[in-house]
């Protein structure tokens, strides 16, 4: 319980700071300005209009069409880098009820009875058992490739400030670089078609390397939002696989019991037909003592499947031990 509270109200304080960090840039961020831009239909009717032309030279037409074809894909980064950049915001804006309803789900877990048998009938039969145990396990399977993906997720999320300030460094510079080639007179001999092709490809890089510089600002300014989004998400999902195994364990011992008493039964039932089958044919008591000895071998099985049991949860013990000790060691040097 207290537990939770903690990780809860921490998880808060980290994100009040990230609201407070974004809301400067919240109204900038929201959009960039694209009306300088030229449109996608005036851009693709210029290259058709250059593939056409029987006037323009080879080298004139290729480099049009190569202006113009770098221009759409400098225009499609803008719309791109804008949706990402939108994206965030709304994570930023989302992540705190999403983390509340999942520490609220993960209360409401921890006060549940971990050792009740999931949809299980107590009058149920070894097959409906063995259905279920299945069930639970490809469950079990599931939540462990969840829980390997956002540790790599995290992983990759506590490495990323680094790269950010790196890449908004580098597009930065290419920014001004850009603003540099604008300031550039046009020579006097050029065509006016590649005057205006350059200028509306250096409009459209700029544009793109503004849309970039403002995603990545978006997404530092919302990385501890979201990477607190990230934990509790496997803080739950966590949970989720531990409770999942423990009914697993639990499903596998009913399954032995139900074994066990299948050949209780069996056993009685072989010990009838061999006090039944004294006097009768020897074929029918000889198949009367094979019986006896298939019940003898199957009751040793169920005794292995008990002892294999014990050491399989003996080991998941350790192991989910052993896991939890190198994961704390590991978030407290990285603290």
């Amino acid at each position: 319980m207290k537990i939770v509270i903690s990780l809860y109200q921490l998880t808060l304080a980290l994100l009040l700071v990230a609201v407070v960090n974004n809301s400067v840039a919240e109204t900038a961020a929201s959009q960039l300005d694209t009306d300088t831009l030229v449109s996608e239909e005036r851009i693709n009717n210029a290259i058709k209009a250059a593939e056409e032309s029987t006037q323009l030279e080879k080298a004139t037409k290729e480099s049009l069409i190569e202006l113009y074809k770098s221009t759409l894909e400098q225009q499609k980064k803008v719309l791109s880098r804008n949706e990402a950049t939108t994206a965030f915001i709304h994570s930023r804006e989302q992540a705190p009820a999403k983390i509340k309803a999942i520490m609220d789900e993960l209360q409401e877990q921890y006060n549940k009875d971990v050792s009740a048998l999931p949809e299980l009938p107590d009058d149920a039969s070894t097959d409906e058992i063995e259905q279920l145990l299945l069930t639970q396990k490809s469950i079990l399977s599931t939540a462990h490739n969840t829980l390997s993906r956002l540790d790599q997720q995290l992983k990759s999320q506590k490495q990323r400030p680094d790269t950010l300030r790196q890449q908004l460094t580098t597009a930065t510079q290419r920014l001004d670089d850009v603003r540099d080639d604008m300031k550039y007179p046009t020579p006097t001999e050029q065509l006016p078609l590649l005057t205006e092709a350059r200028q509306w490809n250096l409009a459209a890089r700029s544009a793109a390397l503004n849309s970039e510089i403002e995603m990545l600002n978006q997404e530092s300014l919302t990385h501890v939002v979201r990477m607190g989004l990230l934990k509790a998400q496997r803080a739950r999902t966590e949970n989720s696989f531990k409770q999942i195994n423990a009914s697993i364990n639990l499903l596998e011992k009913r399954v032995i019991e139900h074994r066990q008493s299948d050949i209780e039964q069996a056993r009685e039932k072989t010990h009838t037909d061999i006090e039944e089958s004294a006097g009768k044919h020897p074929l029918i008591r000889e198949l009367a003592e094979k019986n006896a000895l298939l019940g003898r071998e199957l009751e040793h099985i169920t005794q292995d499947l008990k002892r294999l049991t014990l050491e399989k949860d003996q080991t998941i013990a350790t192991a989910q031990k052993i896991d939890e000790n190198f994961r704390r060691s590991r978030e407290k040097l990285e603290i």
